[in-house]
C-alpha cells in the first residue's frame, strides 16, 4: 500500500520529497543528491518547514535518472539538461511575450475605440449644431421672403385697385383705350391681309414655276415624239411597200398555178 500515490497530489503544483520519490520511483537519498547536484536545473519551492519540488521539475528528475542509468557523468548530464532549461525558458518568455503583446493590442484597441467614440460624439455634436444653424438660417430667410411677398402682394392689390378706379373715373382714358383697341384690331387685320397676300404671291410664284417646268417637260416630250415618228415613218412606209409587193407576188403565183393546171388538162385530152 506504501507504493500507492495520492492522485490528488498530482493535480497540485508542488510535491514534498517523499511524494516526489513515490511519483518518480527514485529513492529519497538519491533524490536529495539530484537536488544538490542539479539545483540550477530543478525548481524548488522553499517553505518554513521543508522544501517542495515543483510539478514542472518531475520530468527533469526522471531524465536525470535515465541519463545516470545510461552511464552519463554529472557534467554530461548538466550539458544535456541545459538545452531543456533554455527551451523551457524560451517557451516561457514566448508565452509571456505573447501575453504581453495580446494585452498591449487589447489596450491599443480599447484606446482606439475610445478615440473613435469621442470623435463620433464630436462629429455628431458638430453635425447637430450645423443642422440647427442651417435650420435657423432658412427659417429666418423664409420669414423674410414671406414678409416681402405679403408686402408686394398688398402693394400690387392697391395699385390694381387704384388703376381700376382711375379707369372707371376717367372717361377720356376709356375713349383712348377704345381707340387703341380699334387701331390694334385694324392693325391686326391689315397685317393679316398682308401676310395672306404674301402667302398668295408665294403660292402663285411656285405655281408659275411649276407650270413653266411642266411646259418645258411637255416640249421635251413633244420633241421626243417627233423624233420617234421620224424614225418610225420610214419603217411603216417600207412595210406598206412590202405588203403591196407580197400581194402582187401572190397574184402572179396564183395565175401561174392556174395556167399550169389547164395546160396539163389539154395535154391529157389531146392524147
Amino acid at each position: 500500500m506504501s507504493a500507492l500515490i495520492d492522485h490528488t497530489k498530482i493535480k497540485q503544483n508542488a510535491y514534498t520529497l517523499e511524494e516526489a520519490s513515490k511519483l518518480t520511483k527514485i529513492g529519497s537519498f538519491t533524490l536529495n543528491m539530484y537536488l544538490k547536484s542539479f539545483s540550477s536545473h530543478i525548481s524548488i519551492l522553499k517553505n518554513n518547514k521543508d522544501s517542495q519540488i515543483l510539478n514542472s521539475s518531475i520530468p527533469i528528475l526522471q531524465k536525470i535518472r535515465d541519463l545516470y542509468r545510461s552511464g552519463k557523468s554529472t557534467e554530461e548530464i548538466r550539458s544535456s539538461l541545459s538545452p531543456l532549461i533554455n527551451n523551457k525558458a524560451t517557451k516561457n518568455n514566448n508565452v509571456v511575450n505573447q501575453k504581453t503583446h495580446i494585452i498591449q493590442t487589447l489596450i491599443a484597441q480599447k484606446n482606439e475605440i475610445c478615440d473613435i467614440r469621442k470623435n463620433q460624439k464630436k462629429f455628431e455634436n458638430n453635425t447637430h449644431k450645423r443642422f440647427d444653424q442651417k435650420a435657423e438660417y432658412f427659417q429666418v430667410k423664409l420669414e423674410e421672403v414671406s414678409n416681402k411677398s405679403q408686402v408686394s402682394y398688398k402693394n400690387c392689390i392697391q395699385q390694381l385697385n387704384s388703376f381700376q378706379k382711375s379707369i372707371d373715373n376717367n372717361s377720356y382714358f376709356k375713349k383712348q383705350l377704345s381707340l387703341f383697341e380699334q387701331k390694334l384690331q385694324e392693325s391686326i387685320q391689315e397685317q393679316t391681309k398682308k401676310n395672306t397676300d404674301i402667302i398668295l404671291d408665294k403660292v402663285k410664284t411656285v405655281w408659275e414655276k411649276q407650270q413653266k417646268s411642266n411646259q418645258h417637260e411637255m416640249k421635251k416630250i413633244g420633241s421626243r415624239i417627233e423624233n420617234w415618228e421620224s424614225l418610225i415613218r420610214p419603217i411603216i412606209d417600207h412595210q406598206i411597200i412590202l405588203k403591196q409587193e407580197m400581194s402582187s407576188l401572190k397574184k402572179q403565183i396564183d395565175k401561174h398555178q392556174h395556167d399550169g393546171i389547164f395546160a396539163k388538162i389539154y395535154k391529157y385530152f389531146k392524147k
